[in-house]
């Protein structure tokens, strides 16, 4: 891929992407070096973030996703193991954000966790949370709408709780069951 042209935005580069901010990520085998990026080409990668506050300059002016913030679905860790990381993936916030339209206001339980987090709080070893995913509250929703229009926005995975839908966006569909709340679903 080449760099887009210095025309493109009256900011260099470096303003707008610094690499102390991100880690690239490998894709399709592919390393894209992610600083010569314009801030728009920059939405389709995703991009893990070391801090809230990284993440917050950077994409301040492209964040498309009125009704959520960096902060709800990074780390939770409260520095124990990381600064806020967050795992930016413009796929996956559509998707949530076409959710939200749908059934109104959600609330994330848990986002994006660093791996020590993800272990510390008895997550899989290969959760979906160490990339992006989210536990959304079903408190004041119709559980199986908003089963029904999470399918419909296109997540793929889903962990059916008692309190709360697991989401994320996995290359082959997944859908299980947390310990004591199947009846929940299937009544």
């Amino acid at each position: 891929m080449s760099a887009p042209s210095k025309h493109c935005s009256s900011a260099a580069p470096s303003t707008w992407l610094k690499s102390k901010q991100f880690i690239p990520v490998r894709s399709d085998r592919v390393h894209i070096h992610l600083s010569s990026l314009h801030p728009i080409e920059a939405r389709i990668f995703v991009l893990l973030y070391l801090s809230v506050q990284s993440a917050s300059r950077a994409l301040h002016h492209t964040w498309a996703w009125p009704n959520f913030s960096i902060g709800e679905l990074a780390c939770r860790c409260a520095g124990r193991f990381c600064r806020g990381a967050y795992w930016h993936a413009p796929s996956v916030l559509d998707r949530l954000q076409g959710l939200r339209d749908k059934v109104g206001r959600l609330t994330v339980r848990s986002g994006h966790r660093c791996p020590q987090w993800n272990a510390y709080v008895g997550g899989a070893p290969r959760s979906q949370h160490k990339q992006i995913a989210v536990d959304i509250s079903l408190e004041g929703h119709d559980r199986l709408e908003v089963l029904a229009q999470a399918r419909k926005t296109g997540f793929t995975g889903f962990g059916l709780a008692r309190s709360f839908l697991h989401l994320d966006a996995r290359e082959r569909p997944a859908e299980w069951f947390y310990r004591g709340s199947e009846a929940l679903w299937t009544n």
